[in-house]
């Protein structure tokens, strides 16, 4: 299989729909002082084949197919089937999905969105007892195989009876995204993403903004009579609301606070956000 070096950790086809010419993407630098604020730093658009790679980070040094992560995994099993899942989710015809199969897929391209990220990588390496650090090369090369069949698999149970809500923003305003794009709320809307093992809590919220108008959330589902219908009922609906430039700032706040280092958008407007969010912040 040929040897790919520079690895996308957000991938190309996820970042393309916050981009105005579907080539190129701006950018904003994030870097939080010893006092705890953050200042952003300028940065002129770069291609999207540029942004956020890194590389052989997924490369699996040990084995017959080094390749086997960014090749078979992350390329042919998700990002193959991210535009047509995309597409689906912003299409407002479509109100409920055809099989069970469909809501996997689409769990498991948002989904990844989070395990696959550096600043997920390191909270799990955080977490390493100091009684194996003489291990961590090795724990380190594990962990690139098993953030896919252990993290990812049990994220996706986690949260797969959940409701698929996708808010769309019907004023000027814009969803922008980062570097570690997916949000996790606790059920009063606090960003958790900090601490690793939140993503396997059921009772949490996940937030994905998916474009530069639209945004999914995956939040716990009841009957019609206000019971619970975990592990009972696979909700195959899709719930369509607008919302206005409040709700959009509230979650671009959030992922402010969830990049690692970087975050995007589209060039005229997070220009504007960020010159009345140094004020506000």
């Amino acid at each position: 299989m040929q040897q790919v070096k520079d690895q996308h950790t957000v991938p190309k086809c996820y970042l393309k729909n916050f981009s105005e010419d579907g080539n190129n993407i701006f950018r904003k630098f994030k870097k939080v002082t010893k006092e705890d604020l953050t200042n952003i730093e300028l940065k002129k658009p770069t291609s999207l084949k540029k942004a956020t790679t890194k590389e052989h980070f997924y490369t699996v040094e040990k084995g017959t197919e080094t390749m086997v992560i960014e090749s078979i995994f992350y390329s042919r099993e998700i990002e193959n089937y991210y535009p047509k899942y995309y597409d689906l989710l912003i299409n407002p015809k479509i109100s409920k999905l055809e099989s069970r199969d469909d809501r996997s897929r689409i769990l498991m391209c948002l989904l990844s969105l989070h395990c696959r990220t550096p600043k997920q990588f390191n909270y799990f390496f955080k977490s390493i007892p100091e009684n194996l650090q003489d291990r961590i090369d090795l724990i380190k090369e594990e962990y690139k195989t098993s953030h896919i069949g252990n993290t990812l698999i049990n994220f996706i149970q986690t949260h797969e009876y959940k409701t698929i809500t996708i808010v769309k923003i019907n004023d000027s305003s814009e969803f922008i995204t980062s570097d570690n794009p997916v949000l996790i709320l606790n059920p009063k809307g606090e960003l958790i993403n900090h601490k690793f093992k939140e993503q396997f809590n059921k009772d949490n919220v996940i937030v994905i903004p998916i474009d530069h108008k639209h945004c999914c959330i995956l939040k716990n589902a009841t009957d019609k009579n206000g019971i619970s219908i975990d592990e009972k009922v696979f909700y195959n609906g899709i719930k369509r609301i607008e919302e206005n430039c409040n709700f959009a700032w509230e979650i671009n706040a959030k992922i402010i606070k969830s990049a690692d280092l970087v975050c995007y958008g589209r060039e005229k407007y997070i220009k504007a956000f960020f010159s009345i969010y140094k004020f506000i912040d």
